[in-house]
């Protein structure tokens, strides 16, 4: 997530994590909402199956979990795939992005839109993610590229602006309207940090 974050800083799209409690997390089905002026995204992370504390070849999918998320529009709810097996291994590359390699981390992690995964699922397995459509692979794709759709408004929900308050377009992707944040619901959390977008100006690192 930090990755993420700092992706969109750096390309002058500053946005937060807004993350619900755990108790929320079992209403609303993801770990965390991306907003990005106008559009919204919304993320569930997986960690591999561990099984004697060794890492398995699959994530685990749970199914209530996974309907919830399946009632989310189309290319609005994903999953996020990281391949790492050790905190050792994720450790490494974390280190790296101090020597001047970033996103190592989120160059090594697969994005999963929800519906790319079958309903009855409750695995899926390193050898099914690709970039293939044949049958029995799942789509997926790496950050860059979910970015790009991002802001060429090809995923994410539609946010729009009703009398003067930015809301969610659609009455099926309210859902996320039950998420609460420090200052009241969402719709007015994002109202308040929208207003913030023309007097942002970005870093200049040299």
């Amino acid at each position: 997530m930090h990755e993420i974050l700092v992706s969109r800083w750096k390309m002058g799209k500053p946005c937060i994590a807004v993350c619900p409690t755990q108790h929320l997390e079992k209403v609303v089905g993801f770990d965390a909402a991306l907003p990005s002026f106008d559009k919204l995204l919304v993320l569930q992370f997986k960690a591999y199956r561990r099984l004697r504390g060794k890492a398995l070849n699959h994530f685990p999918i749970y199914p209530k979990q996974h309907t919830i998320l399946q009632q989310y529009p189309m290319n609005c709810a994903y999953y996020v795939f990281p391949d790492y097996r050790t905190h050792t291994q994720m450790n490494h590359d974390r280190l790296q992005e101090y020597a001047g390699r970033p996103y190592k981390i989120l160059d090594n992690t697969w994005f999963v839109e929800v519906h790319s995964v079958p309903k009855s699922a409750k695995k899926v397995s390193r050898k099914q993610l690709t970039t293939s459509t044949r049958k029995g692979r799942i789509p997926s794709k790496r950050w860059q590229k979910l970015a790009h759709e991002l802001d060429s408004c090809q995923a994410g929900f539609n946010i729009a602006r009703v009398d003067g308050i930015y809301a969610l377009r659609d009455p099926e992707e309210r859902l996320v309207e039950e998420l609460r944040v420090p200052s009241g619901y969402f719709s007015f959390f994002y109202t308040r940090i929208r207003r913030t977008q023309s007097s942002y100006k970005p870093f200049i690192t040299r």
